[in-house]
């Protein structure tokens, strides 16, 4: 009898864990907003969080919130260390 419950536990819990694990970029379109940062010039708060569309964390070109103003996603290691790209129109 344990020969046969202990892997039949341990299948329902692989099946389980898998069935709550979900990756943070499937549910993300292309078109959604992203959060993202900008740099300010603020020494005690170097990135502010904005919103941004048509960004992705792979692609082409590099992606901005405005003119001039890269958007980045904060990896946790240093402040705006990652900038967003997006795909060509």
């Amino acid at each position: 009898m344990i020969k046969f419950t202990i892997p039949a536990m341990a299948i329902l819990f692989a099946i389980a864990a898998s069935a709550f694990t979900v990756l943070e970029e499937s549910n993300t379109g292309v078109n959604d907003p992203l959060d993202a940062y900008i740099q300010t010039s603020d020494p005690n708060d170097p990135c502010e969080e904005v919103e941004v569309k048509d960004c992705q964390l792979q692609g082409e070109m590099d992606c901005y919130y405005e003119i001039g103003v890269p958007a980045y996603r904060n990896e946790g290691i240093t402040v705006c260390s990652f900038q967003l790209s997006k795909i060509p129109d």
